[in-house]
């Protein structure tokens, strides 16, 4: 079943636990581009993480309502296989669901494709419900409103620890306060803005066939995080974040 996510049914909120795809048009903006007319990776994910929360205030589990309760999704890991980004102006849609429960992990199924439906993006995101004021995690039998899960047999990555080569520093972000969310951290849509602002210009216009992030530990504003890179083989580039001692996040790119 697919449902276009529209925020409110038949005008009010009604909380919703069944299994459906959620889906919605979108045209590639202007400000949804780099300088090659590619969706950038930062908005890829912005429009994957946009989809989630629309997702979830269809059914009634909005973000203001899911805090309320003493609840909030935080995500760990991210996959995606990417067969082609859009370019601007052009018309995809967006597909979200819940791809498994597991553990403690929610898992979410995302999906872009063109008009015509050609498959131009898929992957999955691992979160976690956490109470935002404790910062302990909520097994998904502690969670109220759980609902179906409806995993695709024809998923082709799946969500994974990263291997670390050796690594080098190349350069430090400073987390700003445009970049803070709701939960008053870095935006976990911003940690590919971070990662592509430390690669060098040549490299931006590569294709990339892969993309994993692993999220370790949250960054506030001001903080500063270290960065770092190592290039295991001439397809795979690995970059990590680090906050003085502390892990901040894991990511690897393959190029096709």
């Amino acid at each position: 079943m697919e449902q276009t996510c529209h925020g409110e049914i038949n005008g009010k909120i009604a909380i919703k636990t069944d299994a459906y795809v959620c889906s919605r048009e979108h045209r590639i903006t202007f400000y949804d581009v780099d300088f090659n007319k590619r969706l950038r990776l930062s908005d890829m994910m912005r429009l994957f993480s946009l989809m989630a929360g629309e997702d979830y205030y269809t059914r009634g589990l909005g973000h203001v309502f899911l805090k309320e309760k003493g609840f909030a999704f935080l995500v760990s890991k991210i996959v995606y296989k990417i067969y082609r980004l859009p370019t601007l102006e052009e018309e995809v849609i967006l597909k979200t669901w819940v791809e498994e429960i597991k553990g403690a992990k929610f898992v979410r199924g995302y999906e872009m494709v063109s008009r015509e439906g050609e498959q131009l993006v898929i992957g999955q995101a691992v979160w976690i419900c956490v109470n935002p004021d404790t910062k302990k995690i909520v097994r998904p039998r502690d969670f109220p409103w759980c609902g179906d899960a409806m995993p695709r047999e024809d998923m082709p990555v799946h969500y994974r620890e990263i291997k670390v080569p050796e690594v080098h520093p190349i350069s430090d972000y400073v987390v700003p306060y445009h970049a803070i969310d709701y939960n008053g951290h870095l935006n976990n849509t911003d940690y590919g803005d971070v990662i592509m602002n430390a690669l060098p210009a040549d490299e931006l216009g590569r294709d990339i066939d892969e993309f994993t992030l692993c999220y370790q530990h949250e960054a506030y504003m001001g903080e500063t995080i270290n960065l770092f890179r190592g290039d295991p083989d001439g397809k795979t580039t690995v970059i990590v974040g680090r906050v003085g001692e502390r892990k901040c996040f894991e990511s690897e790119i393959i190029y096709k």
